[in-house]
């Protein structure tokens, strides 16, 4: 999973790093982004400087998720079958793990709809699904969507109608955005999930 993971990054990297002249940024900025860079491992997802808005519509860098345990997946608002039942095997999750692990663990959803979402319907979604303040929710660009499910190994195809068929996968990251657990498929067994996301904590991440 590890060269996969580094593999991809590369690969979206790819489309972040082929700036034009008129996108050049200073030494000293290069500088600055070259150091962060390298005090992160090679397979972190972290590696993406994508831009989301959540639903507070404040503008968030994908790599400043980094320093905080998380759970991530890409779901969307209009979604009315998946999606719904993802959120709730990731409470199931919560719930089977110490209060003082869950605890520390920030939820974060990323949308697929990059062309009709916004903080009203990220805000509609959590009301809904009644997401405490340790969940948030964004949306971007096509770009910044392809670039993390491209790292993430998610696929995702938008149909005619306007809803997404996509994979349904849930991950643990650790504080450097290293993937530490993974969940694929809905309403099954979570134990090696919560196992994973245990044994992270106790070798501290």
């Amino acid at each position: 999973m590890k060269a996969k993971i580094i593999f991809n990054i590369f690969i979206a990297s790819i489309f972040w790093n082929n700036f034009t002249a008129s996108n050049a940024i200073s030494c000293e900025k290069h500088n600055l982004a070259t150091v962060s860079s390298q005090a992160l491992p090679g397979d972190s997802v972290y590696q993406l400087h994508s831009s989301w808005t959540d639903q507070t519509n404040a503008t968030v860098k994908f790599d400043s998720l980094a320093g905080k345990p998380r759970i991530i997946a890409m779901v969307y608002t209009k979604c009315k079958s998946a999606c719904p039942l993802l959120v709730h095997d990731i409470k199931k999750t919560l719930a089977k793990l110490p209060k003082d692990v869950s605890e520390h663990i920030h939820i974060d959803l990323f949308s697929f709809d990059s062309d009709e979402e916004n903080s009203v319907s990220l805000n509609e979604f959590k009301s809904k699904y009644e997401l405490s303040d340790n969940w948030s929710i964004y949306y971007g660009n096509k770009s910044s969507v392809s670039e993390l499910a491209a790292v993430l190994g998610v696929q995702y195809k938008k149909l005619d109608g306007g809803e997404y068929v996509h994979s349904n996968v849930v991950y643990f990251l650790n504080e450097s955005g290293e993937i530490k657990g993974k969940q694929e498929g809905l309403g099954r067994d979570s134990s090696e999930f919560v196992r994973n996301i245990e044994s992270s904590f106790k070798k501290g991440n």
